[in-house]
């Protein structure tokens, strides 16, 4: 009887932990300030491909339509920030992310270089901001001058990975023309 009864919760534990499932979690819901868009951070896995999606859904909170704005397979956003300045015309989605697998450790981890993405407010234009080669680490934006200055590191020797030889530098961008 005991061994029977071993046999059962042992089928049972392999049952419960062995099934596949496929989860879906929506993380920080963000207001794009004066538009109708609501922005959803979702974090899909799928233990059935081994698989881990991340990205950003747009949603219109007028016609219920929704845009995705993912970053690459294995990528995943960092932070969302929106940059609005009225004065300027400025009105956009600033998102640092990780989309690059340089030090091929099976995927894009803490030490390959976070990249800063300038999004519209729909999410369905992406403008890679900062260089790929160019390792960020610290921004701010200026609201007066309409900037976004960014600290980092780059890759100066094109071998993906930070060298005793490269140094921190700044790079300032201009939020109107993107450059």
């Amino acid at each position: 009887m005991k061994s029977l009864l071993l046999i059962m919760l042992t089928s049972i534990s392999f049952n419960i932990f062995g099934q596949k499932y496929n989860m879906t979690h929506f993380n920080k819901l963000t207001e794009v300030e004066g538009t109708p868009y609501v922005i959803a951070g979702v974090d899909e896995r799928n233990k059935i491909e081994n698989k881990r999606l991340s990205y950003l859904l747009f949603i219109n909170t007028n016609d219920k339509k929704t845009h995705e704005v993912n970053f690459g397979v294995g990528g995943y956003y960092l932070n969302v920030e929106q940059i609005k300045i009225d004065e300027l015309y400025i009105n956009s989605i600033l998102v640092s992310a990780k989309t690059l697998d340089w030090n091929s450790k099976n995927g894009i981890d803490g030490e390959d270089p976070t990249q800063l993405f300038v999004l519209s407010v729909d999410g369905k234009t992406k403008t890679l901001l900062t260089p790929s080669s160019f390792y960020v680490q610290k921004w701010v934006v200026n609201k007066q001058s309409g900037t976004l200055t960014v600290t980092g590191f780059p890759d100066l020797n094109q071998n993906r990975k930070l060298d005793k030889s490269e140094f921190s530098q700044i790079e300032i961008y201009d939020l109107k023309t993107l450059s």
